[in-house]
C-alpha cells in the first residue's frame, strides 16, 4: 500500500507542478504582451514547449 500511495502522491505532484507552470507563463506573459514587451506568440511558444517537457513524464 505504501508503495501506491508514493505513486500517487508523486503523481499529483507532478501535475500540480505542471499546472502551475502553465499558469505562471500565462500570468507573466500576459502581463508581459499587456506592457508591450512581447507578442501572444512567444507566450504560446513557451507553453507548447513546456508540454514537450511533460510528454516524457505521462503515465
Amino acid at each position: 500500500m505504501g508503495v501506491y500511495e508514493l505513486k500517487f502522491s508523486m503523481n499529483f505532484l507532478m501535475n500540480l507542478c505542471h499546472q502551475l507552470g502553465i499558469a505562471g507563463i500565462l500570468g507573466v506573459g500576459g502581463w508581459f504582451v499587456v506592457r508591450g514587451q512581447t507578442e501572444i506568440g512567444t507566450v504560446v511558444a513557451f507553453i507548447s514547449g513546456l508540454a514537450t517537457i511533460k510528454d516524457p513524464w505521462t503515465t
